[in-house]
């Protein structure tokens, strides 16, 4: 698996902070000194060498990048997780 994860800017900027095979057995932190600005975004993108099944199991194919920002509430709602392809 690999996994790409891009800071789309407001302006139409794209900031790449992670372009890396991922392995489930080799999960990693990154600090990172980045700073969201209103109206932008995050994207995760994953791509698999062969058909796999998105969800939250050992048994399922997991492609998550968490994002721990200060001050608390600074990026968003309460709710942990957004997205189409959430779980």
């Amino acid at each position: 698996m690999h996994q790409k994860v891009v800071i789309n800017r407001k302006d139409g900027m794209k900031e790449v902070i992670h372009d890396k095979p991922f392995s489930f057995d080799d999960q990693r932190y990154y600090i990172l000194d980045t700073v969201l600005m209103p109206g932008d975004t995050i994207s995760t993108t994953c791509t698999y060498s062969s058909p796999a099944t998105f969800g939250t199991s050992s048994d399922s194919e997991m492609c998550y990048f968490f994002t721990i920002a200060w001050p608390a509430g600074s990026i968003g709602t309460n709710s942990l997780i957004h997205g189409a392809n959430t779980c």
